[in-house]
């Protein structure tokens, strides 16, 4: 298994301060399944992805198999055969019932499930 954490930050120069990073990653998101802060997968996993992100080649719901692990870009393979390559992305989770707004980048996918 490889572990590929996110990487947070507090949006304000205020909040950047008073919330460190190793405290952001303890926050849960909404799609929390999504884009948890440590992610951990290997070679061979099916995933979903769950953002549109090149269309038509990576849109949500796209299935593949993870092929190789990088830092910043998961190679992985559609069922078609095509090789595809997944960046993170960043999520801002802002709203005024949330007491700290940051960004999140991460991986848009989800594991398979049968």
């Amino acid at each position: 298994n490889t572990a590929l954490r996110s990487i947070d930050h507090a949006i304000s120069n205020d909040e950047e301060r008073n919330y460190p990073p190793e405290f952001l990653y303890t926050i849960e998101m909404e799609c929390a399944l999504v884009l948890q802060h440590n992610l951990k997968l290997k070679i061979g996993t099916p995933i979903v992805i769950v953002r549109n992100i090149q269309h038509p080649v990576m849109v949500n719901a796209t299935r593949a198999v993870v092929s190789a692990l990088q830092r910043n870009v998961i190679e992985a393979t559609k069922l078609d055969g095509t090789t595809i390559l997944i960046p993170r992305i960043t999520i801002i989770r802002s709203d005024s019932n949330k007491t700290i707004s940051f960004e999140r980048m991460q991986f848009p996918r989800s594991l398979v499930t049968r």
